[in-house]
């Protein structure tokens, strides 16, 4: 079978129109917030507030949520009948990976600038397995159990920042942000998993994502 014959075969959620517009226009919502993050690294880069590193670390951030947001409200507005709508099916679950290890590189960038080795532990094993969790995406889409492994894998990469808890010093409120946001997130997910029969429920995970990538925003900025 051709890589566009399993492609064809991919089911597409029956939303309702009214459904496809709120989860388009809802992660739309989502694109302004990588304004925020860029004008804030401009003008902390400016001023010799932050190292080359931590500034490019926030521009990594930025593009990442650019592409998420904009893939996923592209995907949601296509018309459900046509190949393009399964494509970017696959890739809305792939950029995932991306926006995950994206929030972590301004933090890991952090850690490196203040001589913390931690930091280039977490961003090496971060974006590794985000390569693996974006291959599994695109090219094992139609093996058993992708939605458990794909699950395992963003909540590996979610709270991989723990298990390194005690070797980093993170500012107090900074660190509480971006915890609220990993939590919001995994709540999120859970309602997605739980709630697949209800398809509403894809509109409410959508709300507690864009909660968290706004959450993990003022986190990672307080950091700088």
């Amino acid at each position: 079978m051709s890589y566009d014959d399993a492609v064809s075969k991919i089911k597409i959620p029956p939303y309702s129109k009214k459904q496809e517009l709120f989860n388009s226009l809802s992660h739309l919502l989502g694109l302004p917030l990588s304004l925020v993050v860029i004008f804030f690294a401009i003008y902390k880069f400016s001023i010799n507030s932050i190292s080359l590193l931590s500034f490019t670390g926030l521009l990594i951030f930025a593009l990442t949520i650019v592409i998420v947001y904009s893939f996923s409200a592209i995907y949601h507005y296509l018309d459900p009948k046509t190949f393009n709508k399964k494509i970017f099916r696959l890739l809305d679950h792939a950029v995932i990976y991306l926006l995950i290890a994206g929030t972590y590189t301004p933090i890991c960038f952090h850690l490196i600038d203040k001589g913390m080795a931690a930091g280039l532990i977490i961003i090496i094993m971060e974006w590794a397995l985000a390569l693996i969790g974006i291959l599994f995406s695109l090219l094992l889409f139609n093996i058993p159990f992708i939605r458990v492994i794909s699950l395992f894998l963003y909540i590996v990469m979610g709270w991989l920042l723990l298990f390194f808890a005690w070797f980093i010093e993170l500012d107090l409120l900074a660190f509480t942000f971006i915890l609220s946001g990993g939590i919001t997130y995994t709540i999120g997910a859970l309602i997605y998993v739980l709630g697949r029969k209800n398809l509403n429920f894809h509109s409410l995970f959508h709300i507690f994502v864009l909660l968290s990538t706004i959450l993990q925003i003022v986190g990672v900025l307080l950091l700088f």
